[in-house]
């Protein structure tokens, strides 16, 4: 009988040390809270939407029969009267005449750079400068599928690179340079036969080859009377561009994109603020624009025109296109809203700091989809810091309650 006593005796101390060591080990490792860490974010407050682009501008007119040789580039300003186009007898003898043409350019370039009044004085340093950044604006361009630009970043490239070789005596002159390229602008010139005519540019402004002939349909003047109506059916037509015609001339420096909001989202604009906008057209971005007019109408619709002075060449072929508008850009810390409390008249979180609960006052600079961007203030010695380990769930929280 006794033994029976002791074996059950023992069989409950040994019952007893498990649960006991499991419960120990179960609070140990339990933790009746969740948390995230708080990282550095960053966001753009963007809206998404589409819009027309209207410039004023003018179709060059006539006609010569051949292959058209281009005498200036897409988006380059002209004056009246500067030679736009030059024709030829077929597609080889155009392009015969535009590689001698580029020659010319190049020789004359060469030319320059090696009269020693262009370089004796020339700062090495600073050309290597200018070097890199020309090269990181034609890595650029390239990334952009642009090659718009890439014509005159390569001259500039060229003027600068000849210019520090001679300024470091890396090259004594061009001489050789110059003779190889004459040689060969010699040899397509001799193949081009006369031109059959030119055209000329009608009025001074900005060239483009491309026309999607709407040109007259839409100007500054005719946008600013259309209705919200008129707008959105232009916006959702189908625009291809032509390539049969010479092209046209955009006659004013000012160009506009006019898009048509809902309310709430027209509410954001103000007349004379300056925005971020990207285009889909070319890949464009970065064009910061005026916001030129807001203009409600009966139906709770708002007309928004942003107006920009720079020229760029995509924008001279773009008509309907999708358009990001960037408001602002804020950076801070990212914390969840469920971990986000107002304590005794203070927005703040609580943190884990691995012994105790610690409450931390928070500035919020923007409000997201389910979360929300703090700033950081590393020098408030309570305020929230990068990698804090914040608490998303947890109930009967207070500063200072011990965690162990």
């Amino acid at each position: 009988m006794k033994n029976w006593t002791g074996r059950i005796v023992s069989v409950l101390a040994v019952l007893f040390l498990l649960i006991y060591a499991g419960y120990q080990g179960y609070r140990y490792m339990y933790t009746p809270y969740r948390t995230e860490t708080a990282y550095e974010y960053t966001v753009s407050d963007t809206l998404q939407t589409k819009g027309l682009i209207v410039r004023d501008e003018i179709l060059i007119e006539g006609s010569t029969e051949g292959s058209p040789s281009y005498c200036v580039n897409e988006g380059e300003k002209v004056k009246k009267g500067t030679e736009i186009i030059r024709y030829y007898d077929n597609a080889q003898q155009a392009r015969n005449a535009a590689h001698a043409e580029q020659l010319d350019h190049e020789i004359e370039l060469l030319t320059k750079a090696q009269d020693p009044g262009s370089y004796m004085f020339a700062n090495s340093e600073s050309l290597s400068g200018q070097i890199d950044e020309l090269i990181g604006q034609m890595v650029d361009e390239t990334a952009l599928n642009d090659a718009s630009g890439i014509q005159e970043i390569r001259t500039h490239l060229l003027e600068n690179l000849c210019k520090r070789q001679l300024s470091v005596d890396e090259a004594e002159d061009f001489n050789e340079r110059i003779s190889h390229l004459q040689a060969q602008r010699d040899s397509f010139s001799n193949n081009v036969a006369e031109n059959n005519g030119s055209l000329y540019a009608p009025k001074q402004g900005y060239f483009s080859r491309y026309s999607d002939g709407c040109e007259a349909q839409f100007s500054s003047k005719i946008l600013f009377d259309m209705t919200a109506d008129d707008l959105s059916a232009a916006i959702a037509r189908d625009y291809l561009l032509s390539h049969n015609s010479p092209g046209k001339i955009m006659t004013e420096h000012t160009w506009y994109c006019a898009m048509v909001l809902p309310e709430e989202d027209g509410e954001r604009f103000r007349e004379g603020r300056k925005v971020e906008v990207n285009f889909d057209t070319e890949a464009i971005s970065g064009v910061v624009m005026e916001v030129f007019r807001v203009e409600k109408d009966d139906s709770g619709r708002t007309i928004v025109i942003l107006s920009s002075k720079e020229i760029i060449p995509g924008i001279l072929s773009a008509r309907s296109v999708s358009v990001s508008v960037h408001f602002s850009t804020y950076k801070g810390l990212r914390v969840s809203d469920s971990a986000v409390r107002l304590i005794d008249g203070q927005i703040g979180v609580y943190i884990s700091t691995g012994y105790e609960v610690r409450f931390r006052p928070i500035d919020v600079l923007y409000q997201g989809d389910g979360y929300q961007i703090c700033r950081e203030d590393i020098t408030a010695e309570n305020g929230l810091k990068m990698f804090d380990q914040v608490i998303v769930k947890g109930t009967d929280l207070y500063d200072g309650k011990p965690l162990l």
